[in-house]
């Protein structure tokens, strides 16, 4: 029969000790469907999502404007997660400050490992993000007066000048209306404008639209 002090080492060996680097996250955004199965996948892979004690990170699902302001307030790590990343939402969401673009149409996981690195004070982007991210951080330069576009939102500026309709922008690049209006409006924000011809004077001014054309 185990001796009694053998006993209490066996309990206190298999006993749970406290958690001091336990990762808390929260997450949030537009599409309540993606955010839950967000949630889903942290609490799985072991994050707390109980809302106590403070965030470590922020999960931004599908996030709209006012999602990046208040997570930027907070000044916890970002982790974007999105349905389906393209280059320019990839460049667009580290120029917003995430730490890690998660693309749920790839690998539903990585979220897991990405609040994880992000938490840890890391980074986590795959060797194609962090190409792409490189090369459109290089192709930005104090030439175009500081305004830093995506090649996406290059195209949206020139189809503009060209006076396309928002339809006629989708047609040509292959997109959704409602993708160009998201893209149009993000462009807006970034030129400190409110309408398109303020966009193009602007644009003009500090030598954006050079060389660029649409048909």
């Amino acid at each position: 029969m185990p001796s009694p002090s053998r006993s209490g080492e066996d309990s206190s060996e298999t006993a749970p000790s406290a958690d001091v680097s336990t990762i808390r996250a929260s997450v949030r955004g537009s599409s309540p469907l993606s955010s839950d199965i967000v949630r889903w996948i942290l609490a799985v892979g072991g994050i707390d999502m109980s809302g106590h004690g403070g965030d470590s990170v922020i999960v931004l699902v599908e996030p709209e404007d006012s999602d990046w302001s208040e997570a930027r307030l907070a000044g916890t790590p970002i982790v974007l997660v999105r349905a389906a990343i393209d280059d320019d939402a990839l460049v667009d969401g580290v120029r917003r400050g995430a730490d890690a673009v998660i693309d749920l149409s790839v690998a539903t996981t990585d979220v897991v490992d990405a609040v994880r690195a992000v938490a840890a004070g890391g980074a986590l982007f795959s060797p194609r993000q962090a190409s792409v991210v490189i090369q459109a951080f290089r192709r930005s330069s104090t030439s175009d007066g500081g305004i830093r576009l995506t090649p996406r939102e290059r195209d949206i500026l020139a189809s503009i000048e060209a006076g396309h309709s928002v339809k006629q922008t989708a047609r040509h690049l292959g997109i959704s209306p409602k993708t160009v209006e998201n893209l149009q409006s993000r462009l807006f924000r970034k030129l400190e404008v409110r309408n398109r011809a303020q966009a193009i004077a602007v644009a003009h001014r500090v030598g954006l639209l050079a060389g660029r054309t649409i048909h």
